[in-house]
């Protein structure tokens, strides 16, 4: 058997490989630890390649490390086949595995979905295992479970039915777009009142802090436990149970309050840019974290980050590289550039039109993108701006 041809097809590997039997095409499956460009541990034999199918009946090629401990005996064959009908075992899986990862058992591999789906056919009274699947699941994706089938939210409600637990309402909140509603237990909900409640059945939950910040508006409140709460408030409960999450320290510097000009995290003080600082210190490829830096430098003004000078725009243009569905840091390089300059961003020649007709396509209410626009475009350009957020709509 030779390797013939490895390539992506909707972002998902393919390998070709040609025989006496001619050439056979199939999905390419890694095991936890290795990738699909790993290909080249097959000469040294650190690793294996076998035809096998995955629990939907699919047929693939399985990349596995060529060293991996069997249970044998008979006593411990007897324990793993008791493991094997234990949902309980299978939900622990899904949770081990990373995206596009696999594991193999009896022939079969499975990743993280096909785990859950495969304690869910074991027993439907697991609470994990719903939860677990609704992670899997894109907001308007259904899948089969048992001949019914089920979205992410309808996933997110069955572990609720089975446990109250404020995960579970955390991330149906998170299903829930602005104004939606949805009925629980013969109470109506709304996305803030379901993280809410997450907070109030456990006040250490991060995800449902984050999310409460990214929901509230300008001047808006929320009440948790009889406390009232804005947005930078509810980013500082998030970071203070996490200090090294870098995305947490941008946004409390990005959301702190006209007038705000610090705020004291464990025995230090931060201002706004060094928030953003402190962010880009844990992880220099957080597009947000340079586009909010961009904004609180002036002018003409510089900072040093590793040696290198930033100014403002110089922010906006690594932003960009880092992420191209920014739509404010689009609007803030619009800014920065003459009416007849051009700037390079990911290969892409751009004008300072074509920055604010960038940050609309993100984002079609993007207002200072908007006012930009209007203000500098021409009937044509309007009109081409136009069409394209109407095309974004159908």
């Amino acid at each position: 058997m030779q390797l013939q041809t490895l390539y992506f097809e909707s972002q998902r590997p393919y390998l070709r490989v040609g025989g006496q039997f001619g050439l056979l095409t199939l999905p390419l499956c890694t095991a936890p630890g290795l990738r699909s460009t790993n290909l080249q541990k097959l000469e040294t034999n650190q690793a294996n390649l076998s035809l096998t199918k995955n629990y939907l009946g699919e047929s693939v090629f399985f990349l596995d490390t060529a060293f991996h401990p069997e249970k044998t005996g008979f006593f411990k064959k007897i324990v793993h086949r008791i493991e094997l009908n234990d949902p309980s075992f299978w939900v622990c899986q899904g949770n081990k595995l990373s995206s596009n990862k696999f594991v193999s058992f009896e022939g079969r591999i499975f990743n993280d979905q096909q785990c859950f789906l495969k304690a869910l056919s074991l027993s439907q009274k697991v609470s994990d295992a719903w939860n677990g699947l609704g992670t899997t699941l894109n907001n308007c994706e259904k899948i089969e479970v048992n001949n019914n089938f089920v979205t992410k939210r309808d996933c997110y409600l069955k572990a609720l039915q089975l446990n109250n637990s404020p995960l579970y309402w955390s991330n149906i909140g998170c299903t829930l777009s602005r104004g939606e509603t949805i009925n629980i237990k013969e109470d109506v909900f709304t996305d803030k009142q379901c993280l809410v409640k997450s907070l109030e059945l456990e006040a250490y939950q991060i995800a449902s802090w984050y999310s409460l910040g990214i929901l509230l508006g300008e001047n808006e409140q929320v009440k948790v436990a009889g406390k009232t709460y804005i947005s930078q408030e509810c980013f500082l409960q998030a970071l203070y149970l996490n200090v090294k999450d870098a995305e947490l320290w941008t946004r409390v510097g990005k959301s702190m309050p006209p007038g705000t000009e610090v705020v004291t995290i464990g025995a230090s003080v931060y201002n706004q840019r060094q928030c953003h600082l402190q962010a880009i210190d844990l992880d220099k490829n957080l597009a947000l974290a340079w586009g909010y830096l961009g904004e609180t430098l002036g002018e003409s003004e510089a900072i040093e980050i590793d040696g290198e000078p930033f100014i403002a725009r110089d922010c906006y243009v690594k932003a960009l590289h880092l992420g191209s569905n920014f739509p404010t840091a689009w609007n803030n390089l619009g800014a920065c550039l003459l009416p007849s300059e051009t700037i390079e961003i990911n290969g892409e020649m751009v004008t300072e039109i074509d920055c604010y007709k960038n940050a609309l396509s993100w984002d079609e209410h993007h207002d200072n993108a908007r006012i930009n626009l209007s203000t500098i475009a021409g009937p044509k350009e309007r009109l081409e701006t136009s069409n394209m957020l109407s095309k974004d709509n159908l």
